[in-house]
């Protein structure tokens, strides 16, 4: 059976750097990932799609946090977000076989 965990790596999705003074948004300089664990099998391929079914993540093997990692998305897509959230679709295969297909609701803070 494969098991699926999300892990946000960090504080959710946002490019976090200075901000105005005035703003009641705490930002810091800290690259976000959000990412999730596969149990149960190792991908071949895994990528990510946005709501058009453009991909716009791929992964070429597990993210280096551990073993069966893999990135849904991460701060490069803040300024997309910002302040709003998308639904994202992260597709997983192993031996051509479709594995994972999960929808994630990702949205960004304030912080430019």
């Amino acid at each position: 059976m494969i098991k699926i965990s999300a892990i946000i790596v960090g504080a959710f999705l946002t490019l976090l750097t200075s901000c105005d003074v005035i703003s009641p948004t705490v930002c810091t300089e800290q690259f976000e990932i959000i990412s999730v664990q596969v149990d149960g099998a190792t991908l071949d391929k895994a990528y990510t799609l946005d709501a058009n079914q453009d991909t716009v993540m791929v992964n070429n093997g597990p993210f280096i946090g551990g073993d069966n990692f893999y990135v849904v998305l991460d701060d490069s897509f803040q300024e997309r977000l910002e302040n709003s959230s998308e639904k994202f679709t992260f597709m997983g295969y192993a031996n051509d076989s479709l594995l994972v297909n999960e929808v994630y609701e990702i949205g960004a803070g304030g912080c430019p």
